[in-house]
C-alpha cells in the first residue's frame, strides 16, 4: 500500500477504528485509491471572500459530476470542525501534514467565530436535508446564508476576530484567545452540547 492510500484511509477513519478498517477494505477491494474529493476548498474559498454566487455554483457543479449533496456537506462539515479544533490549538491526530497546513490556512483566514458559526449552520442544514424533498436546498440556503456580504454572521465575527488578535497582540485572556489547556483538550468539551450532538453522534 502505497503512500497515497494510507493517508487516505487515515483521513477517511477520523480517530474511528471501525471507519479507518471500512477505508482500508475499500482500498484492498479496489487495489488503491478510488474516489472523488468533495469540493471543500472551493466552499472555503466561497466563504472566505463572501461570495453566495461561488457557493451555489460549486454545490451545482459537484450535483453535476454525480456528488450527493449530503455527502458534500457532511464532508465540508467534517473539514470546518477540523479547522475549528486547529484554530484552538487542538491536536487532531488523523490529519496528514498537507492537510494540517491546508486547514491552518483555512482557520488563520477564517478565524474561530466564523468556523463555530459555519458548523453550527452546516449542522442545522445536515439535519433539514433528511426530510427535504431537494437535499441541496437547505445546504444551498445555509451557505447563501453564510456568505452574503451584509450577513450578520460576518458583521459579528469581523468583530469577534479584530477582539481576539488584539487580545493576542496586548496579552488578553478575555479577548478570545485559547487558553493554555486548549492543547490537548477533549474534543467534545470544547463543543456546546447541541452541537456536539450533531456532530460526534455519527461517529457511532
Amino acid at each position: 500500500m502505497d503512500d497515497e492510500a494510507i493517508a487516505w484511509v487515515v483521513q477517511k477513519g477520523r480517530g474511528s477504528s471501525r471507519d479507518t478498517l471500512s477505508a482500508l477494505d475499500q482500498v484492498a477491494a479496489a487495489g488503491g485509491v478510488v474516489t472523488r474529493a468533495e469540493p471543500v476548498d472551493q466552499l472555503y474559498q466561497a466563504l472566505a471572500s463572501r461570495d453566495p454566487g461561488q457557493a451555489v455554483a460549486t454545490i451545482a457543479e459537484a450535483l453535476a459530476q454525480g456528488h450527493d449533496p449530503r455527502v458534500l456537506g457532511s464532508a465540508f462539515l467534517d473539514s470546518l470542525r477540523d479547522a475549528f479544533l486547529v484554530s484552538l490549538g487542538v491536536d487532531v491526530p488523523h490529519l496528514v501534514d498537507q492537510d494540517r497546513q491546508r486547514l491552518e490556512r483555512w482557520a488563520g483566514e477564517l478565524g474561530t467565530p466564523t468556523l463555530t458559526r459555519s458548523m453550527e449552520a452546516l449542522g442545522s442544514a445536515l439535519v433539514d436535508m433528511r426530510q427535504a424533498a431537494d437535499p441541496r436546498v437547505p445546504l444551498e440556503v445555509a451557505l447563501v446564508r453564510l456568505t452574503a456580504p451584509d450577513s450578520e454572521l460576518h458583521g459579528r465575527a469581523a468583530g469577534a476576530n479584530r477582539t481576539a488578535r488584539a487580545g493576542a497582540r496586548f496579552g488578553s485572556p478575555d479577548c478570545g484567545a485559547p487558553g493554555p489547556g486548549a492543547r490537548g483538550r477533549s474534543a467534545s468539551g470544547l463543543l456546546s452540547p447541541l452541537l456536539a450532538r450533531r456532530i460526534f453522534t455519527r461517529r457511532n
